[in-house]
């Protein structure tokens, strides 16, 4: 969890909630992310700064300040922060090689973490209801 919050620039593919968002993300700094992805038929842009999370929408060739669609604040945080809750079993359990299983304590929800042999992140899903696949 610690690479994917740190991470320099990855590609992702999200599905959750009915949403199927594909981009990249680009992190200067801890902190100082921006996400561009394609959902819904849309293209979307959001970087964070002084005054928070700021969204854009592509219309044509330009890009239009605009509010979040519904589903933006969710991707934007799935893939921005490394949310690791606290574990039911007490820490992640290895399923087979590059593979760890736990439960969130507060939730019940069951993840699977799949990693690199370098400790990357390359997908992860949150019961049926998420999937994130990482690509460097």
């Amino acid at each position: 969890m610690l690479w994917l919050g740190s991470a320099p620039a990855f590609h992702f593919v999200l599905d959750e909630g009915g949403v199927h968002a594909e981009g990249d993300l680009k992190r200067r700094t801890v902190g100082s992310e921006s996400v561009q992805f394609r959902a819904n038929g849309e293209e979307w842009r959001a970087a964070s700064g002084i005054k928070g999370v700021v969204w854009e929408r592509r219309d044509g060739a330009n890009w239009k300040a605009a509010d979040a669609p519904a589903y933006g604040n969710r991707v934007y945080q799935r893939v921005t922060l490394a949310f690791d809750p606290q574990k039911k079993e007490g820490a992640a359990q290895l399923v087979e090689t590059g593979h760890y299983r736990f439960t969130n304590a507060n939730t019940g929800e069951v993840h699977d973490v799949w990693v690199t042999d370098d400790n990357r992140i390359r997908r992860m899903k949150v019961g049926d209801a998420v999937e994130l696949k990482i690509e460097n």
